[in-house]
């Protein structure tokens, strides 16, 4: 069990301390109650410990949590823990940051009646679906611990902060990605004159390789095709579709695919228009 020495309390529930040199934000309901630098805490008493890697991360933190109640900063490291314990991770500091500054703007927002426009789309059960239901899990338990009753739409803006925090990633990057896809997606059902059914293999195979094709195009990596002249020739339509589609994302969203990416999410077309086909 680890022992940490206390360096800073930051309130009632937030402590700053050191266990073997490494400095760690505790946090605890009352665990910061008439402690002082200097004093120790056992682990036991701490609901959550995460290790600081950041010293601005750290300032940042530090300046948010004065300025945020107590239940909110409870109910946000809560739900982080709910979430990985369901993932089976241990999340870095970013996450913590992140997700309390999100709360506690959605629980101002709730209060003054002030509407965002949802993350939520009929595509995030389905592009995320183990994130769809963990996120879930985490507004029902947020609304619980602080009294509240956050609209659905937070489910999506969790989820964004979940994949972010898996993958590594800036949560406006996550969101970007998803409003790409999202805007893909729409885009072929209109050009392919057909719901996409969300039961669809090769819906499933088409977003994963999107989501790696717009990583690819961020990281400026390539993924060779063979066979893309072969593809272009055998399937013109299709290729001029996903050619389409490719001009309408750097259109809008100054992210640019290349002619191997471009074969292969004609492809994904050839199989999916293929499903659409077999079911009709």
């Amino acid at each position: 069990m680890k022992t940490f020495e206390v360096l800073k309390v930051l309130n009632h529930n937030v402590l700053l301390g050191v266990n073997q040199g490494k400095e760690y934000i505790l946090t605890g309901k009352g665990i910061g109650f008439q402690m002082k630098p200097g004093l120790f805490v056992n682990e036991e008493k701490i609901s959550n410990f995460h290790l600081i890697q950041d010293s601005q991360k750290l300032s940042d933190y530090e300046k948010m949590v004065l300025d945020t109640p107590g239940q909110i900063l409870l109910a946000t490291e809560k739900a982080i823990i709910l979430a990985e314990e369901r993932l089976q991770t241990k999340f870095d500091q970013t996450i913590h940051l992140s997700l309390l500054d999100h709360i506690r703007f959605a629980v101002y927002r709730l209060e003054h009646q002030i509407e965002v426009r949802s993350f939520l789309t009929e595509e995030y059960h389905f592009m995320y679906a183990e994130l769809y239901d963990i996120a879930t899990q985490m507004v029902k338990q947020i609304n619980e611990t602080i009294g509240v009753t956050l609209p659905d739409s937070e489910v999506g803006a969790i989820i964004l902060h979940l994949h972010a925090a898996l993958n590594k990633e800036k949560v406006s990057q996550t969101a970007i990605y998803a409003k790409v896809i999202e805007f893909s997606l729409i885009f072929l059902q209109e050009k392919l004159g057909a719901q996409i059914a969300n039961n669809h293999l090769a819906k499933a195979r088409l977003i994963t390789h999107l989501k790696f094709a717009l990583k690819r195009s961020e990281s400026k990596k390539e993924l060779a095709n063979p066979l893309a002249d072969v593809i272009k020739k055998q399937y013109p339509e299709i290729f001029q579709i996903a050619e389409q589609l490719a001009q309408e994302i750097q259109a809008n969203f100054f992210i640019p695919f290349s002619q191997s990416e471009i074969s292969y999410i004609a492809l994904h077309l050839y199989h999916l228009q293929g499903e659409e086909k077999t079911e009709c």
